[in-house]
């Protein structure tokens, strides 16, 4: 019986890798003449291993140019901030297919802000969102996206809208760097309330995780000078390859 795959009990041999088999008899022992050696060369055969295949990463997007031309370097100070903690919210997604890569930014329950202060992005007014990222508590921007005005994103009407409590923007598209929801709404203090919405393959976002040393800030400004911002803590609920979720301190 074969015990280890090579040899069997009773000097029996054993076809390899067959453990617990039946072994082959024995051979009979045959005498070899003796005869002078002859040097024969010795080749070495060495096996070639094939690797084992890695799960590709999608490639990091390196910032473009660009967002210096809607953004400021450093980030502005003076920005109006949230009244209470936890109220502001920032995800960033990045997935290997970009069609579902997105940004949401909700400021909520934020200083007081009037619908004037908004300025006309209807016809004039121009937003741009800005994001920075901190290492050794130096920010650096890694993120600006642009909100025009005057954009038409439904060959009817304009992107911008005039409401009520303030202004809203909507493009299904996501034609203008992915965004496609904004809202901008007036408030006391504590009541002011804003949301952006990005998604698709128009998204730029920022290689995750990020380093956020300590602080990740993101401000909204328009081009009358005014500027709203969240800032983001270390350490942050997730922070990772696909996926970033913080709340404000």
């Amino acid at each position: 019986m074969c015990s280890d795959g090579l040899t069997g009990t009773g000097g029996c041999t054993c076809t390899v890798g067959f453990i617990g088999a039946a072994c082959d008899q024995p051979a009979p022992t045959v005498t070899v003449p003796t005869s002078t050696p002859v040097e024969t060369s010795t080749i070495t055969v060495t096996p070639t291993v094939t690797p084992t295949p890695t799960r590709t990463r999608k490639p990091t997007r390196t910032p473009r140019v660009e967002i210096q031309d809607f953004c400021a370097v450093s980030p502005l100070s003076g920005c109006r901030s949230v009244t209470k903690a936890k109220r502001s919210l920032l995800l960033l997604r990045d997935l290997s297919d970009s069609r579902f890569d997105g940004i949401i930014w909700l400021w909520n329950h934020g200083a007081a802000t009037t619908k004037e202060e908004f300025g006309d992005p209807v016809n004039s007014t121009v937003y741009n969102l800005c994001m920075y990222d901190s290492i050794g508590d130096t920010p650096s921007l890694v993120l600006g996206s642009n909100l025009p005005s005057l954009s038409d994103c439904n060959q009817a009407r304009p992107c911008w809208r005039s409401t009520k409590s303030g202004y809203r923007y909507l493009d299904p598209h996501g034609l203008n760097n992915g965004a496609r929801l904004v809202t901008l709404s007036k408030g006391e203090d504590g009541k002011a309330r804003m949301l952006y919405i990005a998604r698709g393959v128009n998204t730029y976002i920022p290689a995750l995780p990020l380093d956020q040393d300590h602080q990740v800030i993101v401000q909204l400004k328009n081009s009358n000078g005014m500027c709203w911002e969240g800032r983001y803590n270390a350490k942050a609920l997730v922070n990772r390859r696909t996926l970033f979720v913080d709340r404000s301190d």
